[in-house]
């Protein structure tokens, strides 16, 4: 047993390439990575189904720029489409999900069987933000003969866009299932890709469906679930499956909002709500403790583990993430030092 402590369509098969620019603003290393991961996971047979390609003079290619949220036009607009992505973002699933809207896919939640599989609950939807929730018909959106994927990254997380974040907007009607993932493409997310682009067939492929000028929106409370089961933590309703240390000398704090010592932690998660909560060690005045926080014993295997973390302030100590194999514990990766800036 183990268990851890945190001490739009723009071209298809190769016949056009997807050009490219990255705003100098960005790390562009994570842009590479993402579409280097379209690229390789929907090859066939070792050929490259998608590529994309530095923009030299092109007059119709995406640009990944800053600005406020993340939102792209879907499809093939014949001009600059631009790709924004805002602060929160800049994680690698996340653009993923934004470079298939551009590759011409609309979220799954909008497909025109979704009632089938999900709840929308329309009282607890921000207001302004029903549109993100929308329904489109056959003509908008092809399933492309492909059963619904609670698992694709097109899919909203159950609180995206929540009035309440203690209540879903949007619920599976399938128990135990998570829905929202933004870690890798789903087995789906491949095969819906391939048979876009002409890249292998299907008795059940539809012809696509004619590019639609739509922008999307991700949401703002983007979460990175559990691609199938697992654990997810919002720290709004407690500390989950998580426990406080009894070999350490100081506690981690459920909170929300900005932190009691001025100019150090974060004033809000990393949703960027006043109310949602996180949690953090004061390190004013506790030089030299120790906070450890100890999930769950899980069994042998593989696992990702994903979190965001605020480190600010002088004489920043250290973060570090462990695995527990009995007595053993295995230090897999660790921060020291100033990692962010005042929110």
């Amino acid at each position: 047993m183990y268990s851890m402590t945190i001490t739009e369509k723009i071209s298809g098969n190769l016949k056009t390439l997807n050009d490219y620019s990255v705003e100098a603003t960005f790390v562009q290393q994570l842009f590479k990575d993402a579409m280097h991961e379209i690229e390789q996971q929907t090859a066939v047979n070792g050929k490259q189904c998608i590529k994309f390609v530095p923009r030299t003079h092109e007059a119709a290619y995406i640009r990944f720029s800053q600005g406020t949220g993340c939102h792209t036009p879907v499809g093939w607009i014949g001009r600059l489409s631009e790709v924004t992505i805002g602060r929160g973002c800049e994680r690698k699933g996340t653009i993923m999900h934004e470079i298939l809207h551009a590759l011409g896919f609309f979220h799954e939640q909008s497909r025109p069987d979704r009632d089938n599989y999900v709840t929308i609950h329309w009282d607890n939807i921000e207001k302004g933000h029903e549109g993100n929730f929308q329904k489109y018909g056959t003509d908008y959106v092809d399933t492309l003969g492909q059963t619904y994927d609670y698992g694709s990254i097109m899919h909203y997380d159950a609180y995206g866009f929540a009035i309440d974040r203690s209540r879903p907007a949007m619920e599976p009607k399938k128990p135990g299932v998570t829905i929202g993932q933004r870690v890798r493409l789903s087995d789906t997310d491949i095969k819906k890709i391939q048979l876009y682009y002409g890249c292998t067939t299907s008795s059940n492929v539809h012809t696509p469906a004619p590019t639609v000028h739509a922008t999307v929106t991700a949401a703002p409370h983007g979460t990175v679930q559990p691609v199938s089961g697992g654990d997810f933590c919002n720290f709004d309703h407690g500390l989950c499956t998580w426990r406080q240390s009894t070999v350490d000398n100081t506690d981690w704090t459920r909170y929300h909002g900005s932190t009691p010592t001025v100019h150090t932690g974060p004033t809000r998660d990393h949703t960027g709500s006043l109310t949602s909560y996180y949690i953090y060690v004061e390190a004013t005045g506790h030089t030299n403790q120790v906070a450890r926080l100890v999930s769950k014993d899980y069994p042998g295997g593989d696992y990702c583990v994903n979190f965001f973390y605020n480190m600010y302030g002088s004489n920043m100590g250290t973060l570090q993430l462990n695995v527990m194999a009995g007595n053993q514990h295995i230090a897999l990766r660790k921060w020291t030092g100033n990692h962010a800036r005042p929110l």
